[in-house]
């Protein structure tokens, strides 16, 4: 069954936007940073962790879009 004719894309959008909430929330309570990579992909990274030019040149090679 496709269940995407039964959402909404304003459903969706709430939906996502709970995630993020939740996951700064996540964030500010561990210590822990959250980067926004752009195109409404975000990443949790723990605290002592670092994310390198590297680390968005690999992830723009698997076809994720990021911003700079």
């Amino acid at each position: 069954r496709d269940w995407s004719s039964d959402v909404c894309s304003s459903d969706l959008n709430e939906l996502a936007r709970r995630v993020v909430d939740f996951s700064f929330g996540l964030c500010c309570a561990s210590g822990a940073e959250m980067k926004d990579f752009g195109n409404h992909v975000y990443g949790v990274l723990p605290r002592g962790t670092t994310f390198t030019d590297e680390d968005a040149m690999a992830l723009r090679r698997q076809g994720i879009v990021l911003r700079g």
